[in-house]
């Protein structure tokens, strides 16, 4: 059974790709702020993570989803790219900074 996940638990989810279509459709409610037919549009097409991650924004329209909240989707869609990579690098560089400071001379 799905288990709703409140929006901090969506935003605080390391990586979004992973996310179910329920999922999905929780985010574009809340983030995205797209109206929940639209929402309804992305999980009737089962839309995850993995697939908005790579969606441009025909693709979203081609889900039956009109212009503007088309946008809004992937707009959404490339900031959670987007912090995904900061993510990556803040910990590329902590887990550098780590071994470079438990070396002993």
């Amino acid at each position: 059974m799905y288990n709703a996940l409140s929006i901090t638990e969506i935003a605080s989810q390391s990586d979004f790709k992973r996310w179910s279509a329920k999922q999905v459709k929780e985010w574009a409610t809340k983030e995205a702020q797209v109206r929940e037919e639209y929402a309804q549009m992305l999980l009737d097409n089962d839309v995850d993570g993995e697939s908005i991650a790579a969606f441009t924004e025909a693709d979203f329209g081609k889900c039956g989803i009109v212009v503007a909240p088309a946008k809004k989707l992937y707009l959404a869609a490339q900031q959670l790219l987007i912090k995904q990579q900061q993510q990556q690098q803040l910990q590329q560089s902590l887990s550098h900074q780590h071994s470079s400071s438990s070396r002993v001379p």
